[in-house]
């Protein structure tokens, strides 16, 4: 059994005496301070040390019937033979494990019923406890120590020490589990492994109980997950795994509120505050004036002093400039059909998230909904404001205002009614919705890679998949906008020209710059709120894109 019991039940040793033939000695105090030196000089070397013992009886039939008080009477006076040390070396790669755990913030604790010496040493081997013994002392702990006096100490007394001790050592199985239950009392997510009738209880109480590889079959019933293979490098896969999971689940969120945002809130916006009226002549109503037109009325025919009659309805190719535009009497939209090819276009590059390439996080991952909220909104907010903005630039550019800026996206105007100049451009209210139509697919599809990386969109490349995805969703949507009529009686959709696409995209580019960058800046400041130090000289950043450890350069999630 364990050599300090055993000696103290001992009244003789055995030793060599002075011919070099075995005798006995008295086991006084020094006798057994030199046994249980070498003890301490055996565990030191991650030896487990049995002391074995004997005492020779001649007749046991007067010995009483009860079992205790039987092992009472055997026990006395034993002779101490020897001592016996073995090795029982650790699981293949459990050090690279322990090493793996450490860079992903994940603290290890060995809970042993070894020798105080004997783990301290085999904790040292798997880099539990430094090699230089600077922690022997505070990090390491007989687990009498929970109990000096047999009962527990107070939970605030337990939890003072599992807060700062990695190693306990001499264990019981209660040991395990009122360990267990105070990392839980500090807020602490716990697991626990074990593969013995002992650890049973410690693995059912674990947030995570694990029956590492040839656990017993109560282990197996008592734990959340069982290791088939040896070795708990797969702990530590399992560790990256979910991390990266978690990644990509929080890109999705981020990436689904934005883009919801922007599509709700720009069609509410844009019938709240535009009237397609107030810029396009839907019919020829006597008097009806657009404010800073060239055309005194709508009624061209009499603005024109035209015969009445012309044909202006601009789906009719006979008919002439100055055009009608029967679906500016409504408040801006666009037709479903387009909604539609949004929506697939878009679920299709969605789907690609959960095989994008991601960085698992050096740090222990939680929900932190405010700040979700807050990203999530300002990289819905800055897509919202340039479409608004695009679709004023458009309205403006109607039949009769010719601003500056229609030249970019715009039609030029006949002869008839072009000024000396030869610089004035429209834009018929068909096309308008298309471009606003591409600009809606173009930025949404671009607001997926915003919300795919903590910093910069280029500081990460993506996965094949979604990138492939992003081409054939923002291609299709290009060559609808510039080949396809899309007929509605509401709201028609006219293709558009190259020039006017090539500007949506250009367009759309530079407020995505701005998007990713305001993105980034508020991730640098929460990092900034969380680790007032980050960004000085050996200080770590709390941002997902830090050096790669080993263990992250190799874990099953693409990075």
């Amino acid at each position: 059994g364990a050599p300090n019991y055993i000696l103290n039940k001992c009244s003789q040793i055995l030793v060599d005496g002075p011919d070099g033939k075995p005798m006995l000695a008295n086991a006084d105090e020094a006798l057994k301070k030199s046994v249980l030196d070498k003890v301490d000089e055996l565990s030191k070397q991650a030896l487990r040390v049995l002391a074995i013992a004997v005492r020779p009886t001649q007749d046991t039939s007067e010995l009483p019937e009860d079992v205790e008080q039987k092992f009472t009477l055997l026990v006395k006076d034993l002779i101490l033979v020897g001592l016996v040390a073995s090795i029982d070396p650790e699981r293949d790669g459990v050090k690279q494990a322990v090493e793996d755990a450490r860079n992903a913030h994940v603290r290890t604790i060995m809970i042993t019923g070894d020798y105080l010496l004997t783990a301290q040493a085999i904790a040292k081997n798997i880099a539990i406890l430094p090699k230089d013994g600077s922690l022997d002392e505070t990090g390491a702990l007989d687990c009498n120590g929970l109990r000096p006096e047999g009962d527990y100490l107070p939970d605030e007394g337990i939890d003072a020490l599992t807060g700062k001790v990695n190693v306990f050592a001499r264990a019981k199985p209660e040991d395990k589990l009122e360990i267990v239950k105070s990392l839980q009392r500090q807020g602490l997510v716990c697991a626990m492994t074990g593969d013995g009738v002992n650890d049973a209880p410690a693995l059912k109480k674990a947030n995570i109980g694990i029956a590492v590889e040839g656990s017993t079959d109560a282990a197996r019933a008592a734990a959340d997950i069982v290791l088939t293979e040896p070795g708990l490098s797969v702990i530590i896969d399992a560790i990256i795994t979910a991390r990266c999971i978690f990644a990509r689940v929080r890109n999705y969120v981020i990436y689904r509120i934005a883009c919801t945002l922007q599509l709700v809130l720009f069609f509410f916006l844009a019938c709240l505050i535009f009237r397609p009226r107030n810029y396009y002549c839907w019919h020829d109503r006597d008097g009806a004036k657009i404010s800073g037109s060239v055309f005194s009325s709508c009624n061209y025919d009499l603005a024109l002093d035209e015969d009445d009659g012309i044909c202006h309805d601009y789906d009719e190719s006979s008919c002439k400039y100055p055009y009608y535009y029967p679906s500016a009497e409504y408040s801006f939209s666009l037709p479903v059909l387009g909604i539609v090819i949004i929506a697939i276009l878009n679920d299709g590059c969605m789907l690609t998230i959960a095989r994008d390439h991601v960085i698992p996080a050096e740090t222990p991952q939680q929900w932190d909904l405010n700040q979700l909220r807050i990203v999530a909104c300002v990289l819905g907010a800055v897509p919202l404001f340039s479409s608004l903005l695009l679709l004023y630039l458009g309205l403006s550019s109607a039949d009769g205002l010719y601003p500056w800026y229609a030249v970019l996206f715009g039609k030029k105007v006949p002869n008839d009614y072009q000024n000396d100049a030869d610089d004035r451009y429209y834009l018929p209210y068909s096309e308008l919705i298309m471009i606003m139509y591409l600009k809606i697919s173009i930025s949404d599809f671009l607001t997926l890679f915003a919300a795919r990386t903590r910093g910069l969109f280029c500081s990460r490349r993506p996965s094949l998949p979604l990138f492939g995805a992003f081409l054939i969703a923002t291609i299709t949507a290009t060559l609808i906008a510039s080949l396809a009529y899309l007929p509605d009686k509401t709201y028609p959709m006219s293709p558009i020209s190259s020039t006017a696409c090539a500007f949506v995209w250009a367009y759309n580019f530079f407020f995505f710059l701005v998007q990713d960058s305001l993105k980034a800046l508020l991730y640098k400041i929460f990092a900034a709120r969380l680790n007032p130090d980050a960004g000085k000289p050996g200080v770590k950043s709390l941002d997902d894109t830090t050096v790669l450890t080993a263990a992250q350069k190799k874990s099953p999630c693409p990075y």
